[in-house]
């Protein structure tokens, strides 16, 4: 099992950035999905048990490709942006995965402030109403955020957590305690 952790990290390491985030907007869009056809399943239940209609025939593929669509939409110009400038800072600043986390929420902060004066501007003309939009769209899209750059950095920081580990490990055990 350790050989096939070590074998995976190494092609994790040495994988690109690219590959790295093609296969987090591939889950992201998977989850997605996933969550529209669990909230058809109770809505169906839920139609059932009340005796309502059922619906249209489309209703379930129009939602599973807007869920689709918005979700690698917001991949692209939203997590993949966020992710890449937050490592790229972390890197260039040498700075812990922590840093990352943090940084990587303040420019998803930054780039939802842009999607409300362009895209929102000329929807609705309250800019109050604007901003909670932007507000609860930022919150809503922090567990997504999450499991992006879970999926992008992940095993990179599992990986430096299990060194940080072992040379604690191995330092305990070869230094001599004062006194001994």
């Amino acid at each position: 099992m350790n050989r096939i952790f070590s074998i995976a990290l190494r092609i994790w390491h040495t994988s690109s950035l690219v590959l790295r985030h093609v296969f987090a907007t591939a889950v992201t869009v998977f989850s997605a999905c996933a969550l529209w056809t669990l909230c058809y399943l109770a809505l169906l239940l839920w139609a059932i048990l009340s005796d309502e209609g059922l619906g249209g025939p489309l209703a379930y593929p129009a939602g599973l490709l807007a869920s689709f669509l918005v979700s690698l939409a917001v991949s692209v110009c939203l997590y993949f942006p966020a992710t890449a400038i937050a490592a790229g800072l972390a890197k260039k600043y040498h700075r812990s995965f922590l840093w990352q986390i943090a940084i990587c929420i303040s420019i998803l902060a930054l780039l939802h402030l842009v999607v409300v004066v362009v895209i929102w501007e000329h929807l609705t003309e309250s800019p109050v109403q604007r901003l909670s939009i932007a507000v609860a769209m930022f919150f809503l899209n922090l567990i997504p955020l999450g499991l992006y750059w879970w999926c992008v950095q992940g095993l990179l920081v599992c990986r430096k957590i299990l060194q940080r580990i072992s040379l604690r490990r191995l330092f305990s055990k070869t230094i001599p305690k004062p006194g001994a």
